[in-house]
């Protein structure tokens, strides 16, 4: 996650290593990349955030069979965002 942090009217942004960020200037690419650091004005800078490492997400699925029995299936996902320019 990006650290953001406030001086003189304007904005910092640290991005890190595992996150990919996009920053928008009046309509304009202005910065891209992982591990940025760039100040920005809040009122006209449009930013996203892309996490590019492996993230993990717990699911568990519930259903009742034929016969009323209540069935639960728990799993994991595992995803990663090849392509953050596209994202």
């Amino acid at each position: 996650m990006a650290d953001i942090s406030k001086r003189f009217g304007r904005r910092h942004l640290r991005g890190t290593s595992s996150a990919w960020v996009r920053h928008h200037r009046a309509g304009r690419l202005a910065h891209e990349g992982t591990g940025l650091s760039f100040w920005f004005r809040p009122l006209t800078a449009a930013l996203s955030e892309v996490p590019v490492d492996d993230r993990e997400l717990a699911v568990t699925i519930h259903a009742r069979t034929a016969d009323f029995q209540d069935l639960a299936v728990q799993s994991t996902l595992t995803y990663r965002i090849a392509d953050p320019a596209r994202a």
